[in-house]
């Protein structure tokens, strides 16, 4: 965790309302400083051409590659939206945006309590001007992703701007940047939904040829009840007469597409003049799975398909980085917050349970970082556990999810009753993706992962109470409990 200090909450208030007022501009650059961050949810790391694919999907991720700083092993912090966005945009464990159960029945589960650090709030009270443009309704205020940002706009946009994905956000985006005075500093936040929303379109799309259908995956999978569903594809993304190895095909000439259109996003950050002075990054939320580990065409699972994820930082040219190269240590994406603030010497706060990655950016001695990062939030209750080279997966089967879910795994016979899973995948000597089939030989290794993970777990619920709390009512909140979560970095 980091241990970094920042001002008193009503200091960095008081300076984000007098940025507002005056733009804050703290020297005479003709060009602000931007941060632009690109969130791409259903964006699996082993289709990118750069890092192994062999499919030419990103041609234009590639170039930018040698401009950048890739992360090879990064990790998402939870393979579902919600979770995934909150854990990027606040830098914390995304079990905080989960509510108690306890504490709230009937209620939406997820939401970012206004105690928890956030991203933009730091960007803003530094005096950096805000926005996200979000592509779900799950990404919005009703869940508490607007803090901080100035300039918030939800999915579709105003009654005048009904569009969505990349163009419909692209274009927002575009209206605000070149709106924005050319001197401004600026963060801006965007999320992009397109590799999951061409499901609903694709029964009606027909397969494209640029890429041959793999002959391992010709096959019609089921067709599932609901979703989401184990072994079968949900009811909404099946089409009769297609075969897995062509639902495979269609979403790699999507990410296809996608990256030949977000590439123009960048040109006209080009023709604007702000290129030289913007810091790009491109990430995953989260995967998608093709049966890999039990799920088809969905996301939600604690395998590497839903969890590994790109991870690229193209740094500003200003900035001085030594670029077109690759990292390997292992990162989590709640890493993400920090380690843009480290780059633009803001301070972080204590409270964020990320890690800069600045030393391992820089090739400064001593920036490994962690021994395990973890995941939480899938379709089923349990964690994930990964080193720097096992993935370790604790898994309750017959938790969470739903009826339809459960009874998926055991058989429409069975009773749904709990039981625990684990899997302990070996990343070096068995490439393949998913875990299913990968069960645990080596006890020793995986009782420590799982022990490390009901460690952390055991103190984020703790702290997930508490940062609930501090919204709610503080005087519920044992002074004790509330001393030791804070010297352990997990709240404010």
């Amino acid at each position: 965790m980091s241990s970094s200090t920042h001002p008193p909450r009503i200091l960095r208030l008081a300076a984000l309302g007098l940025s507002l007022l005056v733009g804050c501009e703290s020297d005479d650059r003709q060009t602000g400083r931007g941060v632009l961050v690109v969130v791409v949810d259903g964006l699996r790391s082993d289709h990118i051409s750069a890092m192994g694919y062999d499919r030419e999907t990103t041609p234009r991720l590639d170039a930018l590659r040698e401009e950048s700083i890739a992360f090879d092993a990064a990790w998402s912090a939870s393979p579902t939206m919600v979770p995934a966005h909150a854990a990027i945009l606040t830098g914390c464990d995304p079990l905080l945006a989960q509510r108690p159960r306890d504490m709230v029945a009937g209620a939406s589960n997820w939401f970012v309590p206004a105690s928890v650090p956030r991203l933009a709030i730091e960007f803003a009270a530094d005096g950096w001007m805000t926005a996200a443009f979000a592509d779900h309704p799950f990404i919005g205020r009703l869940r508490g992703f607007d803090r901080g940002f100035v300039h918030f706009t939800e999915c579709g946009g105003t009654p005048a701007q009904r569009q969505v994905g990349l163009a419909g956000v692209g274009r927002r985006f575009v209206d605000w940047i070149s709106d924005l005075d050319q001197d401004r500093d600026w963060f801006a936040y965007m999320h992009m939904n397109d590799l999951e929303r061409m499901w609903t379109n694709a029964p009606g799309v027909s397969v494209p040829s640029e890429f041959i259908p793999r002959p391992e995956l010709d096959y019609i999978p089921a067709c599932g009840r609901a979703r989401p569903i184990y072994h079968a594809v949900p009811p909404a993304r099946w089409h009769a007469d297609r075969t897995l190895a062509e639902y495979e095909v269609l979403y790699d000439a999507e990410l296809r597409w996608f990256d030949r259109n977000l590439q123009r996003i960048f040109d006209r950050l080009k023709s604007e003049g702000r290129w030289e002075q913007t810091t790009v990054v491109i990430v995953g939320s989260y995967g998608i799975g093709f049966g890999e580990s039990d799920l088809y065409v969905d996301n939600g699972t604690l395998s590497d398909v839903d969890l590994h994820v790109p991870f690229l930082v193209r740094p500003a040219p200003e900035l001085g980085f030594d670029v077109g190269k690759s990292i390997a240590e292992q990162v989590g994406l709640i890493d993400v917050a920090p380690t843009l603030l480290a780059m633009m010497d803001i301070a972080a706060p204590r409270a964020m349970h990320g890690q800069s990655l600045l030393a391992l950016m820089r090739g400064d001695p001593g920036g490994v970082l962690r021994e395990y990062t973890f995941s939480t939030g899938a379709v089923y209750d349990g964690f994930a556990v990964t080193d720097d080279r096992y993935s370790y997966v604790f898994a309750r089967h017959g938790i969470g999810g739903g009826r339809t879910l459960i009874s998926s795994w055991f058989g429409l016979n069975r009773p749904a009753r709990s039981t625990v899973r684990e899997t302990l995948k070996d990343r070096e000597s068995d490439r393949r993706p998913g875990h299913s089939g990968r069960d645990v030989d080596d006890t020793e290794r995986a009782a420590r992962m799982r022990a490390a993970g009901e460690a952390w777990y055991e103190d984020v619920r703790r702290a997930q109470r508490v940062v609930h709390l501090l919204d709610f009512d503080p005087a519920f909140i044992d002074a004790d409990e509330l001393s030791e979560l804070r010297r352990k970095g997990l709240v404010p």
